[in-house]
């Protein structure tokens, strides 16, 4: 029910959850495994991180990364507005809890935020070539990383100790600044902990990348019935009859879809955010 929900119901549906349709034992055990690794922020456990070692930008970058590479539109779609979702997360503006901003606070804010979205989608498929500022370097070590991954993997290693120095930094800086809490139980100590939680971040990445990397090249290859337009009944649009003027079958009544709403298409819809951003 959840699947078929999605899939016709809600606004964006797309080929993952047609495929989803076809194969029931992936519908059950597809969710559970990929949306906590993919989207999950950190997690804890008894004082233990077991999860969520990266930041929700970061991955969202890989992902972007990868769907270019690949030009999966599945993930061009979807995964565009989780872009700048996470971008605005982290100027404050978007999923609470939100600082406290003034109008003209909260409009510099969602511009700057706008700006970084927009920036990584136009470099992200020749990142390494981006202008100073649109990438720090630990989003161009990882990029560069995930692009080897996904085209040549047996190199990739020769590009992890450069992943690995980067995401040391970050952890650091981030834990200086109260914005990570590190994981040292049980009393390893400071040093041992930072070192396991690379490794931690690698392993999640690598998993991530993996999953993004083979669902891209499913639903690429299936070429499934994605995210188009569609309608409760067959007709025009318009201003009456719940916003369609209906095409009646020869009783006189109205044509169903099977479709449980109306909704534009996701590329339309896309294309109405960015005019209203």
């Amino acid at each position: 029910m959840g699947v078929y929900g999605w899939s016709f119901g809600f606004h964006f549906p797309g080929s993952l959850v047609y495929a989803l349709l076809l194969h029931p034992e992936l519908a059950r055990f597809e969710a559970p495994y990929s949306l906590p690794l993919l989207f999950n922020e950190d997690e804890w456990r008894n004082g233990t991180q077991t999860g969520g070692y990266v930041s929700r930008l970061l991955r969202e970058l890989v992902y972007q990364k990868i769907y270019k590479t690949l030009r999966s539109r599945y993930g061009l779609e979807h995964h565009t507005m989780f872009l700048y979702n996470a971008c605005k997360d982290l100027y404050g503006v978007n999923r609470p809890p939100r600082p406290e901003l003034t109008g003209p606070q909260q409009k510099k804010a969602l511009e700057l935020a706008l700006k970084k979205a927009d920036n990584a989608v136009i470099y992200m498929l020749d990142h390494e070539h981006a202008p100073d500022g649109v990438f720090s370097n630990l989003e161009n070590a990882v990029l560069s990383w995930t692009h080897r991954m996904i085209t040549h993997p047996h190199l990739a290693y020769e590009l992890e100790s450069q992943v690995r120095s980067e995401l040391d930094s970050e952890n650091r800086r981030e834990a200086a600044a109260g914005l990570r809490q590190l994981d040292t139980t049980p009393g390893i100590g400071l040093e041992a902990a930072y070192q396991r939680l690379v490794d931690h971040q690698i392993a999640e990445l690598a998993m991530l990348i993996g999953h993004m990397d083979g669902l891209g090249r499913l639903l690429t290859i299936l070429r499934l019935e994605s995210e188009e337009p569609v309608q409760t009944i067959e007709g025009e649009l318009d201003s009456t009859n719940f916003g369609i003027k209906p095409k009646l079958n020869d009783n006189g009544q109205a044509i169903s879809t099977g479709y449980f709403n109306t909704r534009p298409g996701l590329l339309q819809t896309l294309k109405s955010m960015a005019s209203k951003a």
